[in-house]
């Protein structure tokens, strides 16, 4: 997505893009990290998000970047399946499952 809107693709391998990334996903400070803990656990975004003194940014974030890429037009399945379980209801299991489906697809 960066890239088709005009960014750098070297941009993300530095520290705000991967290194960023890698902290959010498994520091246990980040509030992002939480959430999909959470969530991994059963528990509803909005249980989650009422127990929570703090925003995890990633949530809003992932809206953001659904609809970016709808009026774009470009294909971000990862960005879909997050989607689909912060906001539709699919469980993580089951898109861990379509994930699987969409990688085995590709080799």
């Amino acid at each position: 997505m960066g890239v088709t809107l005009g960014a750098r693709a070297g941009t993300f391998y530095g520290l705000a893009g991967l290194g960023d990334l890698i902290a959010t996903c498994a520091s246990t400070l980040s509030r992002n990290h939480y959430v999909g803990y959470e969530l991994a656990k059963g528990r509803s975004l909005s249980e989650i998000s009422a127990s929570m003194p703090h925003v995890a940014e990633g949530v809003a974030t992932t809206a953001a970047a659904h609809q970016l890429a709808k009026n774009q037009g470009l294909k971000l399945p990862i960005i879909n399946l997050i989607s689909g379980i912060l906001f539709e209801g699919l469980s993580p299991s089951q898109a861990l499952f379509e994930f699987k489906k969409l990688a085995a697809s590709h080799y």
